[in-house]
């Protein structure tokens, strides 16, 4: 009886170690939470760069409306065959 009680202490704190071993360490923890700020950088500087890109495609498409009088004679080109073929 004695020895089944020492062996069932034994594997009590075996099952407890092998818990605390398993929870992760605090480097794992830290490299887990840099890379996930790495990653949120990473998709707000694609965000960034998506707005400015957007921002002078828009600014040089106002400058060509305005100006070019090739671009009216595209547009108006193009307003023809849209009433072609949807009609």
């Amino acid at each position: 009886m004695l020895e089944n009680t020492l062996k069932n202490v034994v594997v009590r704190r075996l099952t407890e170690i092998r818990e605390i071993k398993a929870k992760p360490s605090l480097k794992t923890m830290v490299a887990e939470y840099l890379n996930k700020q790495r990653e949120k950088d990473e998709r707000r500087n694609v965000r960034i760069k998506e707005q400015v890109l957007h921002m002078y495609e828009q600014m040089t498409f106002d400058k060509f409306k305005d100006n070019d009088p090739n671009y009216n004679k595209i547009i108006v080109f193009i307003e023809r065959i849209l009433k072609i073929t949807t009609a």
